[in-house]
């Protein structure tokens, strides 16, 4: 459950993903007019930037940037979620101007995921489904997505692409996996396997770490220390204590290779 005060998350990660707020100061009122009120939904929307420097935090700063003077557009958002943090702009019970109607805008928690990043748009996917199912959990809320609100064609990627049920599915498993647990093992994957660690995770039911980000191993008090991970890397060549992939590989051909992979528990040969 997400520690909350005030409408601001206190923890540092959320289901192992670096979290921080950074909560715009409200200058002009236009794009956070600091209205109360209470949530009944999670939001999921995508930022439709594609530009490679559209991240989490340029997304975060640009906020701030609109709310000093405003644009035309009246937009903002509670969260912004890239492939390595989530960041927190508007306090979740207050407004936001995302949902493109009023209604929505009163009882929708938006979650903007970043699309910047092509090759690891499934990571900046799964960490927007990992704080759905924490908010989900912890404030008794429904999932939606921007569309059913306005109409607008968003998440545009996940709808043209017809994974709207995969990604609910997601959301329901991480929201399971909010259920106490005794973990003896997690994955830890560096950035060019991040897709096979992904895949591995859900298939194992394994906390999912990144090397390259911070962590906090006291999170899971029944592991015994980092010798327990199974650390996943990519190689060009086949080395057997390693799941060895490749990230320009097909999606069709890595989710074949970790069926393989499972099926013979190499995974485990440390």
């Amino acid at each position: 459950m997400l520690n909350i005060k005030n409408g601001i998350i206190q923890d540092q990660t959320i289901l192992g993903v670096p979290f921080r707020a950074e909560i715009i100061r409200p200058v002009t009122y236009k794009h956070r007019p600091t209205t109360k009120t209470a949530k009944t939904h999670t939001v999921y929307h995508e930022t439709g930037n594609p530009r490679s420097g559209a991240d989490a935090p340029a997304h975060s700063r640009l906020l701030q940037s609109w709310e000093k003077s405003p644009t035309l557009d009246q937009t903002s958002w509670h969260f912004v979620v890239d492939d390595r943090v989530i960041i927190q702009n508007i306090p979740i019970d207050e407004i936001a101007y995302c949902q493109g109607n009023a209604a929505g805008n009163r009882v929708g928690i938006s979650i903007e995921q970043c699309i910047n990043h092509p090759t690891k748009r499934h990571l900046a996917e799964d960490n927007a489904c990992k704080l759905h199912a924490a908010l989900k959990h912890s404030l008794n809320l429904k999932i939606s997505k921007h569309q059913d609100w306005s109409g607008k064609h968003c998440p545009a990627n996940i709808l043209k692409e017809d994974r709207w049920s995969e990604i609910l599915r997601m959301i329901a498993n991480y929201g399971s996996s909010l259920l106490p647990k005794t973990p003896r093992s997690l994955l830890l994957y560096q950035d060019e396997a991040a897709f096979i660690a992904l895949e591995l995770s859900r298939k194992l039911d394994l906390p999912l770490l990144s090397k390259d980000a911070p962590y906090d191993l006291s999170n899971f008090p029944t592991l015994v220390g980092i010798g327990e991970a199974i650390h996943i890397q990519a190689f060009p060549s086949g080395l057997t204590h390693f799941i060895n992939a490749c990230d320009n590989w097909s999606r069709e051909r890595n989710l074949a290779f970790i069926d393989s992979a499972v099926r013979n528990l190499e995974i485990y040969r440390l």
